[in-house]
């Protein structure tokens, strides 16, 4: 039985069937099936069935589409997550990411299946309450009677946080009563801030600044990302990050105040809070300040307007050239006869100076490499389509205007696809870094995601654009019957518009990752595969 989009293109490999196909494949690319179209144009392309097993593509082969037989329909060996449903198995989404309709194993999301969902702080399998996770998923809370001076902890066993229970917690009351800790699962943080762990809600006698309560928070290090690291966490209240204690020794002054944190022999981060009272606590990662996010979207604003201006005089060039208007075209792509690209890039020295002094600690480089990469990705894309000698290449409208409207037409298309990919990226990175309706991007790390966005399309624009840039080909290059119009390679190949695609989505990937520091590998970006196709 085969699963997933079943295609019947009119011809394999042809410009129409590969639009349709990609529409209806696009939910399995942006669920993280492949890191590019790629490797799902391998699979649509693939003979899966035929007893050849496709390196490129297939893990099996048997000849047969029999799942559950240890290679199943889509030629992957038979696992829960190779996107095909088999005994034993609720479903299979082809990815290992729980709460998105299918969990990591296999089961639909629910509490009680053994995945810890995003929504539950343990899920252990059952339905039991008491036993340490809730029949909601929740810790079952420790509620304690203490006497003065006592101390109360989540770490019954003295096990110390564990990927399983990330945060305990630890309370010593100067005052006697009862102490309700109660973890639930890492609430939507504050603007700017993304939670660690779990949220707690804790319920303790009232003290005073002078004699305050002590929390103690130990988070383990699983939790904790890398770009944060242990020493770099903070702590909120209903929040409201805490800041360091300045008062005298033992008293929360400001209240509350964080008065000691360290990072443990095992990398766990241990933070002692003292305050007047108990409330919601979470530990919390930073992102960049207000003044920061100016400076990187700024940044990344200017260097999207840098791209357009030199896209804008390379089409210009060109134009002139097939008219006979332009005898040296490749030296007027760089001569800015108009200062429209020096203006950008003066704008961009602009921002740098006003907004990114001090820079923010992700996300911004400099001026000068901002318009080096800016500029470089248009001119790329005129290597994708002319080749390396563009003087010879271009195609004159008086002798052969079928192919000079063919080379004019697939540049254009080109560059409004890479136009669709970096308003994609910026409004990734707008709404990101503000935290407001998304998670807020703490780190490098976090911020290259937002090239993936590209991919999930949620707009459509990137959708429309890409079906431009077939449309283009359908019609001005038919049948790509002119591989000499497009000398730069990708009319050579089996699937133009996926080489095409791929040749986009590697200068965006480089102008962003060069501009923003991203340390991203675009080789793997573009294809997936570490194949020097996009260095």
């Amino acid at each position: 039985m085969q699963r997933g989009p079943v295609h019947q293109p009119s011809a394999p490999g042809s410009q129409a069937s590969f639009v349709v196909w990609q529409q209806a494949d696009k939910k399995l690319f942006a669920a993280g099936v492949g890191t590019s179209i790629d490797y799902v144009v391998a699979r649509y392309f693939a003979s899966c069935g035929d007893a050849v097993l496709d390196a490129a593509s297939e893990a099996c082969d048997d000849a047969n589409a029999v799942d559950g037989d240890g290679c199943d329909s889509n030629c992957t060996l038979t696992a829960c997550g190779n996107a095909v449903a088999t005994a034993g198995e609720e479903c299979d989404d082809a990815n290992v990411t729980n709460g998105d309709g299918c969990d990591t194993n296999c089961t639909l999301p629910r509490c009680g299946n053994g995945a810890r969902a995003p929504g539950e702080v343990c899920d252990d399998g059952n339905l039991v309450g008491g036993d340490g996770c809730e029949n909601d998923c929740s810790y079952t809370p420790v509620v304690q009677t203490a006497s003065a001076g006592a101390t109360v902890t989540t770490d019954a066993s003295f096990e110390g946080a564990t990927p399983e229970r990330p945060v305990q917690t630890t309370i010593t009351t100067p005052n006697a009563g009862e102490i309700t800790i109660t973890a639930s699962p890492a609430t939507a943080a504050p603007t700017g801030l993304a939670v660690v762990g779990a949220t707690l809600r804790i319920e303790a006698p009232p003290a005073t600044a002078q004699a305050p309560l002590a929390i103690t928070l130990r988070v383990d290090h699983s939790a904790i990302p890398a770009e944060i690291g242990a020493a770099n966490l903070d702590v909120s209240r209903d929040g409201v990050v805490i800041a360091a204690c300045s008062g005298p020794s033992g008293t929360a002054a400001p209240d509350p105040c964080v008065s000691a944190r360290s990072v443990l022999p095992d990398g766990d981060a241990e933070i002692t809070v003292l305050t007047s009272h108990a409330s919601l606590w979470s530990t919390v990662a930073r992102g960049l300040t207000k003044a920061e996010q100016t400076c990187v979207n700024g940044i990344n604003g200017a260097g999207a307007k840098v791209a357009a201006a030199q896209a804008k005089a390379a089409s210009a060039c060109i134009k002139a050239a097939a008219k006979g208007a332009e005898a040296d075209p490749q030296g007027c792509l760089t001569a800015d006869a108009n200062q429209k690209i020096a203006a950008a890039t003066a704008k961009t020295t602009e921002v740098a100076a006003n907004a990114c002094v001090p820079a923010p600690a992700f996300g911004f480089t400099s001026a000068v490499v901002v318009n080096d990469a800016a500029q470089l990705a248009p001119l790329d894309l005129v290597a994708v389509v002319f080749g390396a000698a563009l003087n010879t290449a271009v195609l004159a409208t008086t002798s052969d205007p079928a192919g000079a409207k063919c080379q004019g037409s697939l540049l254009e298309s080109l560059q409004k696809l890479a136009g669709a990919e970096a308003k994609a990226f910026l409004k990734c990175a707008k709404i990101g870094l503000q935290g407001k309706k998304t998670a807020v991007i703490f780190s490098a790390t976090e911020f290259s995601h937002c090239l993936h966005e590209i991919g999930i399309d949620a707009d459509g624009k990137w959708a429309k654009a890409s079906a431009k840039l077939v449309a283009t080909l359908d019609s001005a290059c038919p049948e790509f019957t002119l591989p000499n119009s497009i000398p730069g390679g990708c009319a050579h190949g089996p699937t133009p518009p996926v080489c095409f695609r791929r040749k986009v989505d590697c200068g965006v990937c480089r102008m962003f990752r060069d501009t923003n520091d991203l340390g991203i590998d675009c080789d793997l970006f573009d294809d997936g595969v570490s194949d020097s196709s996009c260095l």
